[in-house]
């Protein structure tokens, strides 16, 4: 996939199957759309523009044949939590039906594994995913997870069911320029 200046550029998604391919096992299928359906709904952008995060999920989500508006009409928003900067998450509550709603999150790595940590203690999955989480950054990727859920009401704990993917931010062309500039103005 091709970036411009100010788009992100999908790099690695770390869920079954492979990437722009549809799993053939039926539990990583099933996997595979919860992911996407929270790439989808928690996402306040559109393929053409907005937050360039929010742009690349979309991206990865048509890369995958989903369809947004679909999925938007199937699971309505009900409330959005917005980012918090504190927490560094955000959520969004779709109605499934009067009894069942889903819980889509994205944030930081750090802070959706330590809800998950308090909440899925005896599966782990943050001790699971957090090496995945590193090699990620350590390759220069930007990591975000994501995470949802079911629940009978609006006022559950929406972190659940984690699945991490990576995004570079390719340097626009004036940063070479830049930088060059502040070091010889003797900047480190």
């Amino acid at each position: 996939m091709l970036a411009s200046d100010h788009e992100l550029l999908l790099k690695s998604v770390h869920a079954p199957g492979q990437f722009g391919k549809r799993p053939e096992d039926e539990a990583d299928a099933a996997l595979l759309n919860q992911l996407l359906s929270v790439a989808m709904l928690c996402n306040n952008a559109s393929i053409v523009g907005g937050d360039p995060m929010e742009v690349a999920l979309l991206r990865m989500a048509e890369d995958f044949h989903a369809d947004r508006d679909r999925r938007i009409e199937q699971l309505p928003e009900v409330q959005e939590i917005a980012f918090d900067p504190d927490t560094k998450m955000m959520a969004t509550v779709h109605r499934i039906s009067d009894q069942e709603y889903l819980y889509a999150v994205k944030g930081a790595p750090e802070s959706v594994f330590a809800v998950l940590a308090a909440d899925q203690r005896p599966s782990n999955a943050a001790a699971r995913w957090r090496p995945r989480a590193d090699e990620m950054a350590k390759s220069g990727l930007r990591v975000l997870a994501l995470a949802g859920k079911t629940a009978p009401s609006m006022s559950e704990a929406p972190y659940e069911g984690l699945v991490l993917y990576g995004l570079a931010d390719p340097p626009r062309e004036d940063v070479a320029e830049s930088i060059e500039r502040c070091q010889a103005a003797g900047v480190r």
